[in-house]
């Protein structure tokens, strides 16, 4: 009864917004839809931008809009440069990601957010029930094992994906999407409303499981302990303490469950091999790198080499990409179009305001650290917009960096 309630609801704000809402509302949904489908929204919504005029408001109002917008020409420049052409398609597209994403901060509000919050809630879940199909599929037709057993298949080929290209990437949207469950279910609400979110929780947590992705995991922990720090209520800190000490013992008595366990040691290896190319490609070129996707541009480089790399498309470490993709001058420009949104969320924190969102965003910034270690799935369409949506609600409090009044 609640969700047919919640989906009329959802119904009739979704008629009830403006058109350039709906263009921000309908890309950021397009986000939990396989990514053939987020892709083409992503564009569609940029040059909508940029026929409605707002390219250069968006950056004006935006806290360090022309850094970023400087480092996305800088990367571009970089990888034609180098005919880097995988950096130059990727960077094209992560740049129109990142300028959507500024368009969506000067556009939200308390409604829009929490309108977002719900439908991505949902078709998460949604997600999930076809995530389940996905894995008896694979566990029984394609490897015929016992499905009871719960095993975890370590051949990407075999791992749940749903839309989200990879399980690594659809790992973190799962976190993201558990962080946002935990934000309702401690803020105002029902009591249907959050046994509904608590229940979502769960069954993203066991998803999660599905994806085998180990790091995920810990970072889906991490983040939850993240904002139960700021709730600083004693009982949910001692549930949430003896519930990770029970999930230690647990993998510890039993260690064939933990996801992929046998692969663990060549698991590292392959770490640090590929740690050993990014730094490698870093020292090159350290100044301004070689665009996106570096490591993979030098890899099809290296084949049939003594200095062979590792085969992947990136150095799966948050530190490691940023350097040898955008050198020491990119990766500072970064660094301070990301130190606006600190600064929001230290103002925020001081003041008080919205202690619920201010835990979400550390969470946010905490999960994206912690798996970050050892991937790096956060520079994905899916990924990235889930990423700049989170941390970009907290404009809504911000009403210098807002266009809704010059709006008809």
């Amino acid at each position: 009864v609640f969700m047919l309630q919640e989906l009329s609801n959802v119904k009739k704000e979704l008629q009830g917004l403006s058109g350039e809402d709906k263009v921000i509302v309908w890309t950021l949904i397009s986000m939990f839809l396989p990514f053939f489908v987020t892709v083409p929204a992503v564009i569609f919504a940029f040059f909508y931008m940029i026929k409605e005029g707002r390219l250069q408001t968006v950056m004006k109002k935006t806290p360090f809009g022309y850094t970023i917008a400087f480092f996305l020409v800088l990367t571009l420049v970089v990888s034609l440069c180098y005919r880097n052409w995988w950096g130059v398609g990727l960077g094209m597209l992560l740049g129109m990601v990142i300028m959507v994403l500024m368009y969506y901060r000067t556009l939200v509000n308390h409604a829009m957010f929490d309108l977002i919050v719900r439908i991505a809630v949902f078709l998460m879940c949604l997600c999930a029930v076809y995530a389940l199909f996905e894995y008896a599929y694979r566990i029984i037709v394609m490897l015929d094992w016992d499905i009871m057993a719960l095993p975890i298949p370590s051949k990407r080929q075999y791992r749940i994906r749903v839309g989200f290209f990879n399980a690594n990437y659809y790992a973190m949207i799962i976190e993201f999407t558990i962080l946002l469950c935990f934000y309702k279910i401690q803020g105002k609400g029902s009591k249907a409303s959050k046994l509904y979110y608590l229940c979502a929780m769960l069954l993203q947590a066991f998803i999660l499981y599905l994806t085998g992705s180990r790091t995920g995991m810990v970072a889906a922990v991490g983040g939850i302990g993240i904002m139960i720090l700021f709730l600083m209520n004693k009982y949910v800190i001692a549930a949430f303490t003896s519930g990770c000490g029970a999930l230690i013992v647990f993998f510890a008595t039993k260690p064939q469950l933990f996801p992929r366990v046998t692969f663990l040691e060549r698991n590292f290896q392959a770490r640090f091999a590929i740690w050993e190319g990014a730094w490698r490609c870093f020292q090159a070129h350290p100044l301004f790198g070689q665009g996106s996707f570096t490591y993979y541009f030098n890899y099809l480089q290296s084949i049939d080499t003594p200095h062979e790399m590792y085969k992947t498309q990136h150095a799966h470490n948050l530190l490691l990409d940023p350097l040898a993709s955008f050198g020491i001058i990119g990766s500072f420009l970064v660094l301070l179009y990301l130190a606006g949104f600190l600064k929001q969320a230290w103002l925020l924190f001081r003041a008080k305001t919205d202690k619920g969102l201010v835990a979400l965003v550390a969470a946010t910034l905490a999960v994206t650290l912690l798996h970050g270690v050892f991937d790096y799935t956060i520079f994905w369409v899916q990924t990235a917009m889930f990423f700049f949506f989170l941390l970009g609600a907290m404009a809504m409090y911000f009403p210098q960096t807002q266009i809704r009044m010059q709006m008809n």
